[in-house]
């Protein structure tokens, strides 16, 4: 097997448990998000066969649903935050570390080396980071989608308002009695 075909395996591998906690933590904050949207994309292919009532239920709905994930990307963003923390604590002690000890043994280390050691003592840290990182993003792409969502029902609702009104508007225009076909002056 080659290089690049062992690289690959391992990208493979180590992405596959990156996914699956991604997958994990985002599919507990935004499942009933993900399932609604899913149900109402659907139905909206039709939404001409959708009442006023049934686009306002599903507005409502889609808006609770937004309500509940927002405060989740709000915790995500804080898990990301205290994850940079921790990555940059656990990246300055092993660097210290490597220092400390370096100087202990009288041994010399360059910069580049006490960095590649921070580096590797801290790449679970890192990983971790990365992963809340995406989480946010993910979560808030999905928040921003089903508020786009909810904009576009509500834009369907206004327009069948007004669609309503100069219906009546027309219907009552039809009835209208000019003032003047009564003969005589009006208003005089």
């Amino acid at each position: 097997m080659s290089t690049i075909d062992e690289t690959r395996e391992q990208i493979g591998t180590l992405s596959e448990e990156y996914f699956n906690i991604m997958d994990t933590v985002i599919d507990s904050y935004s499942s009933d998000l993900d399932a609604y949207v899913n149900m109402l994309t659907g139905r909206l292919e039709h939404v001409d066969d959708l009442t006023a009532n049934d686009l306002s239920n599903h507005a409502l709905e889609l808006a609770a649903l937004i309500y509940r994930v927002g405060s989740h990307v709000e915790k995500t963003g804080v898990l990301e935050d205290v994850s940079k923390l921790l990555k940059q604590e656990a990246y300055n002690n092993a660097y210290m570390t490597a220092q400390q000890n370096a100087e202990e043994t009288k041994t010399k280390l360059t910069v580049a080396q006490l960095t590649a050691m921070a580096e590797e003592d801290s790449k679970y840290q890192s990983t971790m980071n990365s992963i809340y990182s995406r989480i946010y993003k993910q979560l808030k792409f999905k928040l921003d989608s089903a508020l786009e969502i909810l904009s576009t029902i509500k834009k369907v609702i206004s327009q069948r308002m007004q669609d309503s009104m100069v219906s009546n508007m027309t219907e009552n225009l039809g009835n209208y009695v000019d003032p003047n076909s009564f003969g005589g002056t009006y208003g005089n």
